[in-house]
């Protein structure tokens, strides 16, 4: 009786160490996609605030660069003419095509949002379409994804004020 009681103890106790695991590792999770998030919306500012800039002060040939690294749980960040406008339904393709858009609001839009947050600017802009590229999923793919965990799109951006109240935001970008 003394065997079957130590069995009980030990297969308890390997059944509460693996859920201590799971529940560990998916709050690391969380924080690390939280994290991942804030910095996403940092950098999105950062560009908003320069190309604001730009439109209200910067003179005409006015250039800057910026890099800027997005996640996975960014599907887009694009030009609309609302401040409600979500992206195109096919984006993914967009921004693999490096395809431009016109528009007065500066947007963001994340996986598990339903609503794009979307800045107002003073000026128009046309701007490529960047944030996760369509991908083919094939066997080397997933297994890539598996081994290395979700990529990082990096991508370099060319602000030009071609005009007073036109600016020409070109992105170019690769996957780490």
């Amino acid at each position: 009786m003394k065997g079957v009681a130590a069995w009980i103890w030990i297969v308890v106790s390997v059944v509460l160490g693996i859920v201590v695991v799971i529940f560990g590792s998916k709050i690391i999770f969380d924080q690390l996609s939280s994290t991942q998030k804030q910095v996403s919306i940092q950098n999105f500012y950062d560009i908003f605030y320069k190309t604001r800039n730009m439109c209200l002060k910067g003179g005409i040939g006015e250039l800057y660069r910026y890099k800027i690294a997005l996640p996975e749980s960014v599907i887009a960040i694009y030009t609309a003419n609302s401040s409600d406008e979500p992206p195109p339904a096919k984006v993914s393709v967009f921004i693999s095509s490096r395809t431009m858009a016109i528009g007065n609001f500066f947007c963001i839009k994340f996986n598990e949002e339903n609503i794009p947050r979307c800045e107002p600017l003073s000026c128009n802009i046309n701007m490529t379409y960047f944030g996760t590229p369509s991908q083919k999923e094939d066997l080397f793919s997933i297994l890539s994804r598996l081994a290395q965990g979700s990529p990082v799109f990096n991508y370099d951006l060319l602000l030009n004020k071609t005009n007073s109240s036109f600016i020409v935001i070109t992105a170019k970008g690769s996957i780490v």
